[in-house]
């Protein structure tokens, strides 16, 4: 039997309606997330405005989802770089008509890659990402 690598998504995601759904997927299967309403609970909609997705393959990432919390924390640094990195890049935006946008995270661990992905519906959101990647490397849906 071939050894699966492991892979995952940590992602983030703001509806419509401005609920933020946040979450981890490790191979393609939801093991934690969280969900904070928006303000209009009576106008629900869940199509994106925007999203967030830091992820990683490889041999050293684990597949398990307290082991992968681990994992996560031991390369916090990395991602949060990362994750600046982009705000700085995105301050003001970005062109929505070249989404979704994928950028390697540099200095990921040995035999594994990393990657931030982000995508906005809208011009209005693309604006506002610069801001929403701090807050996500800030702790802060």
């Amino acid at each position: 039997m071939e050894d699966l690598v492991a892979e995952f998504t940590f992602f983030q995601q703001q509806r419509q309606d401005g609920g933020i759904r946040t979450g981890l997927d490790i191979l393609g299967t939801t093991v934690w997330q969280t969900f904070r309403p928006g303000a209009d609970v009576e106008s629900e909609d869940p199509a994106l405005r925007w999203f967030v997705d830091i992820r990683g393959e490889g041999e050293p990432i684990p597949a398990d989802r307290d082991e992968m919390r681990e994992w996560l924390l031991q390369h916090l640094s990395v991602i949060e770089t990362g994750l600046e990195r982009l705000a700085e890049r995105f301050e003001v935006g970005f062109d929505t008509e070249t989404w979704p946008i994928s950028w390697e995270v540099p200095g990921a661990p040995d035999e594994a890659r990393l990657e931030i992905v982000i995508s906005a519906t809208r011009r209005t959101a693309a604006v506002e990402i610069g801001q929403v990647l701090r807050e996500l490397k800030a702790g802060r849906p």
